[in-house]
């Protein structure tokens, strides 16, 4: 069973491609290269296609933990963009491939309740608009830009390289005024007037501008900026509405532009026409819109002056690898990693107070790590392991010494049982997580990151009096700082400098982050950074 957040699940033995073959309109294939860094940049094949896809999926969405709704026949419809990275000398003749959707592809599904009564309900339009909304939010979190679907052709392929392209530049982008707009609302001692604001979409990627009320010539000044990365593919929706407490709030009208058309402008202000639902033109109003380009520039720290306006603004990707050497408290621990940077933007309408994080992962089995063995050659690796183990431990040696050593790690239930609940454990763990950051100023920049761990089922194990108490006392043999009561973690190791020693004049690097936790133990993180500066404003992509 898979889960798509909250109660909304899906039966992922069941899913398949479908009975019907996906269906490809006219293919568009350009040659492109792909900036790394290095002197090896990678040669992308892009394909750029309209695909429409009817999967078998069943998912279905929990009422009150008894009742379901449920979905079928999803049906998606859309502009894609497959890509085949990196040249390879041998069969399949790539590294990896990446597909995403450039904008929130159209979708249709049947729905249908458990019971007569919940069936009713969901044919509603208001109960299909929230699960189309629901589905669709799915969609775009996982297959329009900047998201994708991705993985490697090739084994060894570099994951940050292959997988995560970063944005070819930012766009900034500024919603100025709008004029004639539609009046929606009948007023008693006045002309009829609206309450408008826009709706700007760029794939997955929203913002909404504040509500300017009793006007059909609204001046909004809402600026903003967006990473870009198919700067002749991407576009921008801007939608209009009325504002309305009480029923739905009316569509004003709505102007799709190309990406490559605001750049173009060279930040020079431009009217457009607003069109209406069925995309006729004339009688909905215009929006004026400023836009300039600005293309991320490897290889240099950035200035502490820009003369465009946006002094050092600047582009920080932190891929977190893994870390190696971690010791084991109880095979469910979790870990983690938290990155901060000081002078962070909120371009993309983020907290910047709060940290980016990776995903959180327990240490694994080393049968597990063994698994692509044959049976024979597994059992092999097991035992020879643990006579390695077994004479470790019959000349004393600590556990740290251990997992130096072996590079695994000896996880026990409890202080009491030493031996009979004993686990091997992987001392590895890999996350393979991109970050990113766009901060202004990266020359003083400061980069903070932090591995911790917590402990899922303490309580359960330890019971409720007394349960976090015990847990400490676990974490604090981990912890090389402080555990923290605010939000249950242990942080294990830290680590904190300049984004601009981090990286040096290349302005790329892979670096492993050593610390000594205090049980002796040698934690290393591996990460690749690079950071890229925002050029003069300008037209070349």
């Amino acid at each position: 069973m898979g889960n798509m957040g909250g109660s909304f699940t899906f039966e992922a033995d069941h899913f398949t491609l479908g009975q019907k073959p996906a269906k490809f309109d006219t293919l568009r294939i350009i040659d492109t290269i792909q900036e790394v860094g290095d002197a090896t940049n990678l040669r992308v094949m892009t394909v750029r296609t309209k695909v429409t896809w009817t999967s078998n999926m069943t998912a279905y969405a929990n009422f009150t933990g008894l009742q379901k709704v449920g979905v079928s026949g999803l049906c998606i419809q859309g502009d894609m963009v497959l890509e085949l990275v990196g040249e390879a000398p041998r069969p399949p003749f790539f590294q990896a491939a990446r597909g995403r959707f450039l904008n929130a592809p159209d979708l249709s599904f049947d729905v249908k309740a458990e019971n007569s009564a919940l069936d009713a309900v969901t044919s509603l339009d208001s109960v299909k608009d929230t699960l189309r909304q629901v589905v669709t939010e799915q969609v775009c979190a996982k297959l329009v830009i900047p998201n994708r679907m991705a993985f490697k052709l090739i084994p060894d392929a570099d994951t940050f390289r292959m997988l995560h392209p970063r944005p070819r530049g930012v766009l900034r982008l500024k919603l100025v005024r709008a004029e004639g707009l539609l009046a929606k609302d009948l007023n008693l001692f006045s002309n009829a007037s609206s309450d408008p604001f826009v709706k700007i979409t760029c794939g997955a990627i929203k913002f909404e501008t504040p509500v300017i009320y009793n006007t059909c010539s609204p001046q909004f000044d809402f600026a903003t900026f967006l990473p870009i990365e198919l700067p002749m593919d991407q576009f921008v929706l801007f939608e209009v509405f009325d504002k309305d407490v009480i029923t739905r709030n009316d569509h004003l009208g709505k102007a799709k532009i190309g990406v490559k058309d605001l750049i173009a402008q060279g930040g020079k202000e431009r009217k457009y026409q607003l069109c209406d639902a069925n995309d006729n033109v004339g009688s909905n109003g215009l929006i004026v819109v400023e836009a300039d380009w600005r293309k991320l520039q490897i290889g240099r720290v950035p200035e502490r002056k820009n003369s465009g306006g946006d002094p050092d603004l600047c582009y920080l990707f932190v891929g977190i690898a893994s870390a190696t050497g971690l010791l084991c408290a109880h095979p469910e621990t979790h870990y983690w990693v938290e990155v901060q940077c000081t002078h962070r933007q909120g371009l993309l309408a983020t907290d910047t107070s709060k940290p980016r994080c990776t995903q959180k992962l327990q240490l694994k089995p080393v049968q597990s790590t063994l698994a692509n063995l044959t049976a024979e050659k597994q059992a092999e690796a097991e035992a020879a392991l643990q006579e390695k183990l077994d004479l470790c431990h019959r000349y004393g040696m600590k556990d740290a010494d251990v997992s130096k050593l072996l590079g695994v790690t000896v996880c026990k239930e409890s202080k009491e049982d030493k031996t009979s609940h004993a686990e091997v454990m992987a001392s590895t763990v890999m996350w393979n997580r991109p970050l990113e950051f766009f901060l202004k100023g990266g020359h003083d920049a400061t980069i903070t990151l932090a591995l911790e761990c917590d402990h899922a089922h303490a309580e359960k194990r330890t019971g409720h009096h007394g349960g976090m108490a015990a847990v400490k006392g676990m974490m604090s043999k981990l912890a090389h700082g402080t555990w923290s009561d605010r939000d249950g973690c242990a942080v294990l190791c830290e680590w904190s400098e300049k984004v601009s020693d981090l990286i040096g004049s290349g302005g790329t690097t892979d670096k492993v982050l050593k610390a000594t936790a205090k049980q002796g133990n040698t934690v290393e993180l591996t990460v690749h950074m690079q950071l890229r500066a925002c050029c003069e404003p300008g037209t070349v992509v």
